[in-house]
């Protein structure tokens, strides 16, 4: 009897933990895999002067992968990056979210495409030159479990992904209202 008391409370930690869900692992790969740049003259004079506008773009094609053993639901926050051009002041163009399933052996590819960011340069040959706008400074992956747990990061700028970490976005997913002047289309 004794024996059977000992030996039970020997297992009964490693029965508990047995039963309890081991957390999800993943890892993202991702490259941007598009870039669109477009130029449009708004005026041209012929002693020089122009004012030109900038629209630019970015697709991002994404894996995520797991060394489990069992598929699981999974959220992908995706976030842009822009910067002004005339500032070093980072702020988000745009945030989205994209449910995914994780499965084991294989790799889950999704991708997306950022809203066109929009610059412009105005040169007036016997005055000033003004630029305005913003340009895309980078994308940032989140991958979360359904529950909100953090699976895994990716970037392709390091500075792009510290910065975001220090915002309120970054727990939410939700892009809050852009700032005047953000430098993107709606």
């Amino acid at each position: 009897m004794k024996t059977a008391a000992l030996l039970f409370a020997l297992l009964a930690p490693t029965i508990a933990l047995a039963q309890t869900p081991a957390k999800p692992n993943a890892s993202i790969t991702a490259k941007s895999v598009a870039a669109r740049t477009g130029r449009v003259n708004n005026y041209v004079t012929y002693w020089g002067s122009y004012d030109r506008s900038y629209e630019r773009e970015v697709t991002v094609e994404v894996q995520v992968t797991t060394s489990g053993r069992a598929s699981f639901p999974a959220v992908l926050h995706w976030f842009i990056v822009v910067k002004p051009v005339k500032s070093a002041k980072r702020s988000l163009a745009e945030a989205g979210e994209i449910p995914i399933n994780v499965t084991p052996g294989t790799a889950t590819k999704t991708e997306f495409t950022s809203k066109p960011v929009r610059s412009t340069d105005t040169n007036f040959v016997y005055s000033d030159r003004y630029f305005s706008g913003s340009k895309i400074d980078g994308w940032v992956l989140r991958l979360t479990s359904i529950d909100g747990q953090e699976l895994a990061t990716a970037s392709n700028t390091p500075e792009a992904l510290a910065w975001l970490k220090t915002q309120p976005e970054w727990l939410t997913g939700k892009l809050k209202e852009p700032e005047k002047g953000a430098g993107f289309n709606r």
